[in-house]
């Protein structure tokens, strides 16, 4: 199984951010700010300045969190979630360092060809769970169909933001779109004349103009099965 971004996002080349060996002492003698450097370190952040950036945060504010001048109780939880390690581990050095991994809720089927109605293809809770670094912000979702072949393909699994955004912010990308008349699909947006219209990678199948969108979702990344 192979891990594929779209275009406009990160490409991921592997799962793991980082390597860590598979046995830790149960308590380190080091400092909470010791270790967010070190986890810093290993999730490959070259300077503090490097990792504050990443997250979108102010330097300053994250050098005082490293250099031991600022507890992390507070900032602990977002730091353990950046650099995927364990929150009790990073705050009091039990346990092991490693974050944990759990698993994508599969929540149904994007069509990307004949199109199942929403109430068909959504069960009440999850089918399966993909098993991935710990991210609470995504679906996944398996496609059906060859309308956006090659691009995804039938038994693909799409990773998709939880909250939707709006239509005008995808244009010319491919998302997954709730519409009006009962569909979800995987379609590229466009709009001609202020009318939203859906187009497939595959050029045999023609583009349509879209009925109202009730929610339109950033495809992150795509599990190729």
């Amino acid at each position: 199984m192979s891990v594929s971004y779209p275009e406009n996002t990160k490409r991921v080349v592997h799962v793991n951010t980082f390597r860590i060996g598979s046995q830790y002492k149960m308590f380190h003698m080091s400092d909470p700010h010791e270790r967010l450097r070190e986890a810093r370190e290993a999730a490959g952040y070259e300077s503090a300045a490097d990792a504050a950036r990443a997250m979108g945060m102010r330097p300053e504010t994250y050098h005082r969190h490293e250099n031991g001048s600022n507890g992390l109780a507070r900032a602990g939880e977002r730091y353990a979630r950046f650099f995927r390690v364990n929150l009790e581990w990073l705050l009091t050095g039990r346990g092991e360092k490693r974050g944990r991994k759990i698993g994508v809720p599969l929540v149904g089927k994007v069509g990307a060809g004949d199109v199942r109605p929403i109430a068909e293809a959504v069960t009440d809770g999850p089918i399966d769970w993909i098993e991935l670094p710990d991210d609470n912000e995504v679906w996944a979702l398996e496609i059906e169909g060859d309308s956006a072949a090659p691009r995804y393909r039938p038994g693909d699994m799409l990773l998709v933001d939880r909250e939707p955004v709006e239509p005008d912010r995808m244009l010319g990308r491919y998302c997954v779109l709730d519409l009006a008349d009962g569909r979800r699909c995987a379609k590229r947006l466009q709009k001609v004349r202020g009318i939203f219209m859906l187009a497939s990678e595959n050029k045999e199948v023609e583009i349509e103009e879209s009925p109202a969108i009730l929610g339109c979702y950033r495809i992150r990344g795509v599990i190729e099965r």
